[in-house]
């Protein structure tokens, strides 16, 4: 029998015991007596992913994603190798801060079962999106998501202490959200990067490079694999239904020739046989695709270059201000994930700020610590404002957040019908903002109402 702990809910909540006939968790399941099971997301070789609801946030329904792998493999060499993997992928969750790598919440096991708890991201894989396609995509539309996974390859391969290979890039990996971000998903099979140590071949035929075939994992063939997916989105030819390495057989522009030639180079280089022909990082890569964007139209600094390119200029361009500069330089700096386009607040010690980027900031005033952060659904344009023991800003996913100045913690948050980039101003017990739905709102300090 599960070792799932179920506790007294709702009726129409009530948790069940038993599984369905495909060993899936039914809905209703609670899990540390927290997670509760709303529905299946997908199921794979060796785990299963479901859409939970975290019930400590009774006067929210705040989203995740619980994933699930069972070890019931009778190979007892087999079942932990996989309880490895498992781990493995908790671990490296744990230790990346990317807007494009989710979020890991909890990590526990019960009985024969181990459950990663992750950040919940709507939208479609872009496997489930190409299966809608009769036509591809627009270059530029491609060019955008292959900019993003290049920004967040260059982040995994440059990770400090430990360089991170995700070795299994496909488009069933690769999430879209609404606001057509992208997401990496199922870090599985990724591993910290040990030079030239062969391993296990693993990864998915038809996008994994010839040297993993060797049990060889190295950037250069996270490279070929971005190829593969680029080639996939631009001439809708699935490769694992191709002989592995038959992509020149199949020329791009065969297949679309609306493509760039400058664009069906870049990918070509990506596809090569010998690793050392490829583009050897990410950054060289996206700087290559940044040149075939830019004849379609101008390119925004800030999506032209990857996170440590766009640090590197924002210091050299900070220093020569400074130099140039008669005024007083500044006490500390502190640098977001995107723009700031609000103004800060700053109470006891702390200063409060929104960025582009998602995030609401808690730093140190006195020399710019990060102290927390706090992530909603999309930008902040709003200005904090702190009230008696709350800090209120509003989002662009339309809710406006009450937290703990403290510490962080979700208070409540109230959802209009649009997004909210108006600053809230409290007094009287009362919290009064604008949204873009029109309507202006008087909410209830305490409890949200």
């Amino acid at each position: 029998m599960d070792s799932l702990t179920t506790k007294k809910l709702p009726e129409e909540q009530v948790a069940s015991r038993k599984r369905t006939t495909a060993g899936l968790l039914e809905a209703g399941t609670l899990l540390q007596e927290r997670y509760q099971i709303m529905g299946k997301l997908g199921v794979g070789g060796f785990s299963s992913v479901y859409q939970a609801r975290d019930m400590r946030f009774t006067d929210v329904t705040r989203l995740c994603a619980v994933k699930e792998m069972v070890h019931r493999n009778r190979n007892t060499k087999a079942r932990e190798l996989a309880a490895n993997s498992f781990q493995r992928e908790a671990s490296i969750l744990a230790t990346l801060s990317h807007p494009a790598v989710p979020d890991v919440y909890d990590f526990f096991t019960e009985g024969t079962r181990s459950y990663l708890v992750l950040e919940y991201i709507p939208g479609k894989d872009l496997e489930a999106l190409l299966e809608d396609r009769t036509t591809p995509y627009s270059v530029e539309t491609i060019l955008d998501w292959a900019l993003q996974l290049c920004d967040v390859l260059a982040y995994l391969h440059s990770h400090d202490p430990i360089p991170v290979i995700f070795r299994d890039l496909k488009p069933s990996n690769i999430m879209v959200d609404p606001h057509g971000r992208i997401r990496l998903i199922d870090f599985n099979i990724a591993k910290s990067f040990q030079g030239n140590v062969k391993g296990t071949m693993i990864g998915t035929e038809g996008y994994s490079p010839p040297e993993q075939y060797r049990g060889l994992s190295s950037p250069a063939g996270d490279i070929y694999a971005l190829g593969a997916t680029l080639h996939h989105l631009l001439t809708l030819q699935d490769p694992r239904d191709e002989p592995p390495f038959s992509f020149p057989d199949r020329p791009i522009l065969e297949a679309n020739p609306t493509v760039q030639r400058t664009l069906v180079a870049i990918v070509e280089r990506c596809l090569s046989y010998e690793a050392d022909v490829r583009f050897q990082d990410a950054v060289a890569l996206r700087e290559a695709l940044i040149d075939v964007y830019s004849d379609l139209g101008p390119v925004p600094l800030t999506a032209s270059l990857t996170q440590p390119r766009r640090r590197e200029l924002e210091d050299a361009v900070f220093a020569a201000r400074n130099q140039d500069s008669e005024g007083p330089a500044p006490l500390w700096v502190f640098k977001c994930e995107d723009e700031l386009r609000s103004c800060a607040s700053v109470t006891e010690g702390m200063v409060f700020v929104g960025a582009y980027d998602n995030n609401v900031y808690a730093l140190s005033t006195e020399d710019g610590k990060f102290i927390w952060k706090y992530a909603t659904s999309d930008s902040i344009a709003s200005t904090p404002h702190i009230y008696q023991d709350s800090l209120f800003i509003g989002s662009a996913d339309s809710h406006l957040y009450c937290l703990h100045p403290g510490s962080g913690r979700l208070n409540w948050r109230f959802a209009t019908e649009g997004p909210i980039y108006s600053s809230p101003r409290a007094n009287y017990s009362h919290v009064f903002f604008g949204s873009d739905d029109g309507h202006l709102y008087a909410v209830n300090v305490a409890n949200g109402r």
